[in-house]
């Protein structure tokens, strides 16, 4: 991993919230500008501390076509080693919003083969080893698990204890098994680090009907679905203060790994 501790990084990010932290965690030490075809995501920042660059894309909620546009950009920028990094629901009753994941392997659920059996793509261990590495020298503690890949948010309680259930998958979102089938024809070290904004035994509003097909979000129709659910959204709202918070703290930590 000598090529990877000291090159160049890709970071995939869905949402608009999460790529804005994601961003104010990298200008106070990186040079931020705008270098990439902006039609690849809806921006492209990079920066660099000492001789780290990292180029950030943002996929939106579920990475609507983004994996045809991913493999596009990646036919033209190399890179040693791409994270997939943002927020994920919790499946397992032991974690608790803001705590970190690495994902050791990803199952596609919304592809289960007619066995019960989930298709499962495996990150790369090395790169997964230095990750954990480099949050562990800024005191942030990570869980190796097994994530789950799926196509909606997962807004009930007794859905995620079901899913935990059947797959024995401790974390859920969006993104990272689009991005992985993505990758299989682009061969370099690919993780999954997710901050935990959602646990386990918590009723979400359901944020689906808020997402447009492009996978933003209508402020519109979001603002009526966090309406209908008061409590929820604010208990929501207090864990999502905490994991974005974490989510600048885990985005430092990787500029400053050796």
């Amino acid at each position: 991993m000598s090529q990877s501790q000291r090159g160049r990084l890709c970071l995939v990010t869905a949402a608009e919230i999460e790529f804005n932290h994601i961003v104010k965690a990298l200008r106070p030490e990186a040079l931020i500008g705008r270098e990439l075809d902006t039609r690849l995501c809806r921006a492209n920042l990079s920066g660099k501390y000492g001789k780290r660059q990292i180029v950030v894309l943002q996929s939106e909620m579920g990475a609507p076509d983004f994996a045809h546009r991913l493999q596009r950009h990646l036919a033209i920028f190399p890179y040693d080693g791409l994270i997939v990094i943002g927020l994920a629901g919790a499946l397992a009753p032991d974690l608790k919003a803001g705590d970190l994941v690495l994902y050791e392997h990803c199952l596609f659920a919304n592809v289960a083969s007619s066995n019960g059996k989930y298709p499962m793509r495996a990150c790369d261990a090395a790169f997964a080893g230095w990750i954990e590495s480099a949050l562990a020298a800024q005191n942030l503690k990570t869980h190796r698990i097994c994530g789950l890949a799926v196509n909606e948010v997962i807004t009930r309680a007794s859905d995620k204890a079901a899913l935990y259930v059947s797959t024995q998958a401790a974390a859920v979102d969006m993104e990272s098994g689009i991005v992985a089938e993505a990758l299989k024809d682009y061969p370099m070290p690919f993780v999954s680090l997710r901050v935990i904004v959602d646990e386990a035994a918590l009723n979400l509003p359901d944020f689906n009907h808020g997402l447009r097909a492009d996978g933003r979000y209508d402020a519109r129709k979001m603002l009526r679905v966090m309406v209908a659910r008061p409590a929820d959204c604010l208990k929501f709202l207090w864990r999502l203060r905490k994991a974005t918070k974490q989510l600048r703290a885990v985005t430092k930590a990787l500029l400053k790994a050796p």
